[in-house]
């Protein structure tokens, strides 16, 4: 016979399995570890959103467009925008480069009020005035980058120069010759002739020799005849003088 005191203590027994077997199967302490990684996640949802990626506009290359340059700069950031926009890498912010960075703005339809004015007039380091047309289209841009390379500067003069006595044709001359090479005329009351994108004269016929390693035909390269006009820029004492540019 079962006693009082053990059958209450099934009772209670019983009622507790019971209650626990509520859970589902799930003992207390899973739920309570579910609820806590279910709170976890929420948390991480709200504090940690996704975020696309985005680089910021100041990080971006074509931002160097729109960076406000003066003319003749000299700098890093000069190169990067000659960088971007495929031009000969200088670092030097002059003519050439103005060019290429305002035909870049306005064929992507951006803002150009920005973009630094030419000097006007345009002078050496003596305050001289150079004698060379305003209008831009007396210009050979196609060659400035190689000016600028050779160390012709100021570029905009000599890009002047070339269409003045060349009109951007690196195969010009300023003479007629017969089926055996003589000349049967030439421009040059001296009888001298010029040749090549910036006329080089034939009195150059032997630094011609030693900077090219040619004769005066040589000058129809457009590559030798910025070189002798280097040389003579840096060892003659008329410098762009040989160009007749000044303003007397």
């Amino acid at each position: 016979m079962i006693s009082r005191e053990a059958l209450i203590g099934f009772t209670l027994w019983l009622a507790t399995a019971i209650g626990v077997g509520a859970t589902s199967g799930v003992t207390r302490p899973e739920a309570a570890e579910n609820r806590r990684d279910s709170q976890t996640s929420i948390v991480r949802q709200v504090t940690q959103p996704n975020k696309p990626n985005v680089i910021p506009e100041a990080l971006r290359p074509e931002a160097i467009l729109q960076e406000v340059f003066t003319f003749n700069e000299r700098s890093e950031r000069v190169g990067q925008l000659q960088a971007y926009i495929k031009i000969f890498v200088d670092g030097h912010y002059g003519a050439a480069t103005r060019s290429a960075h305002l035909t870049t703005l306005q064929n992507a339809d951006l803002e150009t009020a920005f973009v630094p004015a030419l000097p006007n007039p345009i002078t050496d380091g003596n305050k001289r005035k150079y004698e060379i047309s305003q209008d831009p289209t007396h210009r050979c841009p196609q060659f400035e980058p190689l000016f600028a390379e050779y160390g012709l500067e100021p570029v905009e003069v000599f890009s002047y120069i070339a269409y003045r006595e060349s009109r951007c044709n690196p195969a010009a001359v300023n003479a007629k010759f017969d089926s055996k090479g003589n000349i049967t005329w030439t421009l040059n009351k001296n009888g001298s002739v010029d040749r090549g994108l910036i006329q080089i004269n034939s009195c150059w016929k032997t630094v011609t020799k030693n900077v090219c390693g040619t004769g005066l035909e040589g000058l129809f390269d457009v590559h030798c005849n910025l070189k002798v006009a280097k040389y003579i820029m840096d060892n003659s004492k008329s410098g762009l003088g040989n160009w007749n540019v000044w303003n007397k």
